[in-house]
């Protein structure tokens, strides 16, 4: 059972969380940062279910907190080549200031624009990761994959989703799915933040009282400039 998700989660005064389920974090980790502690193990979960390994080429579709925490772990964990397909022109801009190519899928056709940042000798992504959860995301993400690569479902999906079965199986690409996290994913979660390894404060973009929580989720739903945000009742 995952706090938040078949119990209720964190948007109230008290939360009563099982003493098994805590991690201490250490004094020399800011608060701000460990409050990404649960979407970055989010991301080590999906990646950990993956072949994806030092050398290895990735793409995410999505640069919301949990594509963006994908390509950055994906960058940290020795990926050659690891680019992300984005409409919103503020996350682009956010990716593509910590070094990681932003694609603009409304603007350019999101696959030949990823396979464009390959090497010659690269057929195509060795792990496609979709973080977008669009209807047509997931085919894409299925002409991004090399043969015998893999795609990992990471979204949520609305509706049914284009999957591109037919692509998938001609070119035997494993399609993976993924689920939260679990109590080890955590704890390497908060090593990574803890050590800098995963340098997580550029995704920081707003702090905002509890007054601001329903214009943030405005915001957020309108597409506006946020990335991730972190409320600070006072």
């Amino acid at each position: 059972m995952i706090l938040g998700v078949e119990t209720d989660g964190v948007f109230a005064q008290y939360v009563r969380v099982p003493v098994e389920n805590l991690l201490k974090i250490p004094d020399e980790v800011p608060s701000e940062e460990a409050a990404l502690v649960q979407p970055v193990a989010v991301v080590v979960h999906a990646l950990r279910r993956t072949a994806f390994q030092g050398g290895g080429t990735a793409a995410v579709l999505g640069a919301g907190p949990i594509g963006a925490l994908l390509a950055m772990l994906a960058q940290a964990s020795g990926g050659t080549t690891v680019i992300v397909s984005e409409p919103n022109s503020f996350r682009r801009s956010v990716m593509e200031g910590m070094g990681i190519p932003a694609i603009d899928p409304l603007s350019e056709d999101a696959v030949s624009a990823a396979l464009s940042h390959l090497g010659e000798r690269d057929e195509g992504f060795d792990v496609v990761f979709d973080a977008a959860g669009s209807t047509n995301s997931l085919r894409q993400a299925t002409e991004m994959a090399r043969v015998g690569g893999q795609v990992m479902m990471v979204a949520t999906y609305h509706g049914n989703p284009e999957m591109g079965i037919m692509t998938a199986r001609k070119r035997e690409v494993d399609m993976l799915t993924t689920r939260a996290h679990n109590f080890d994913d955590f704890r390497a979660s908060l090593n990574l933040i803890a050590s800098r390894q995963l340098d997580v404060r550029p995704l920081i973009t707003n702090k905002i009282g509890l007054d601001e929580v329903p214009g943030a989720f405005d915001t957020l739903s309108s597409g506006g400039p946020m990335m991730k945000v972190l409320c600070q009742p006072s």
